[in-house]
């Protein structure tokens, strides 16, 4: 109950009107459908960042004033978001929470905001 509360106090700070929308967990294929072709523009650790997620499986990461970085990604049979970036071979997932056109990443205990941008932004 603890997580959740700090999850709602996260959407009321950081995106107002979001509650208009029920959370949901999505599927592989919902979370393979929203993010394939489609940008996020988020704070990661306290980072503005753009990503996009190619159809064929590449991602592409630039923090604002960095270098843009190129990764894999795929959503496991969980519905977890997965991602690899080299030179490390090991993929990461994450669990995620989809609220109207914002998503949740949850990294450990803390969930960091994304805004969903359709097509590629960058």
């Amino acid at each position: 109950m603890r997580r959740f509360g700090t999850l709602l106090a996260a959407i009321i700070l950081v995106a107002p009107g979001a509650l208009a929308d029920e959370p949901y967990q999505p599927t592989q294929q919902q979370l393979t459908e929203l993010l394939s072709g489609n940008s996020m523009e988020g704070i990661w650790a306290g980072h503005p960042y753009l990503q996009y997620f190619d159809p064929d499986g590449i991602t592409r990461y630039r923090e604002r004033g960095g270098e843009e970085t190129e990764g894999r990604w795929r959503v496991d049979e969980n519905g977890r978001y997965c991602s690899v970036w080299p030179p490390s071979e090991r993929w990461v997932c994450y669990q995620v929470t989809v609220i109207g056109n914002s998503l949740y990443w949850k990294s450990g205990d803390q969930y960091y905001p994304a805004e969903i941008k359709a097509g590629k932004v960058f």
